[in-house]
């Protein structure tokens, strides 16, 4: 979670409206993560990855620049502040 916390508040500090990724279809665990940031389905990309072969899930993040991003991304790093501190 600190990864992308990182790279979406760099891509908002230089002024990015949007992000997209790609996933592996078949990682339902990671597609949760990116949910949780905001990200959305929007593709597949057959056979995007070779080994093991699969199809990719492509995925964006729309408004990145919005307050609501902002909102969601600032409770994340609450949460993983108060993870921290607990196991830490």
């Amino acid at each position: 979670s600190r990864l992308v916390l990182a790279l979406l508040d760099e891509a908002r500090a230089h002024g990015s409206t949007a992000a997209t990724l790609e996933v592996r279809c078949a990682d339902h665990r990671t597609h949760r993560l990116y949910e949780r940031f905001g990200f959305r389905p929007a593709g597949i990309r057959r056979d995007y990855y070779s080994r093991p072969r699969d199809d990719a899930l492509v995925m964006w993040l729309h408004h990145l620049d919005g307050a609501e991003t902002g909102e969601r991304l600032e409770a994340i790093r609450r949460e993983t502040s108060d993870a921290e501190v607990t196991h830490g």
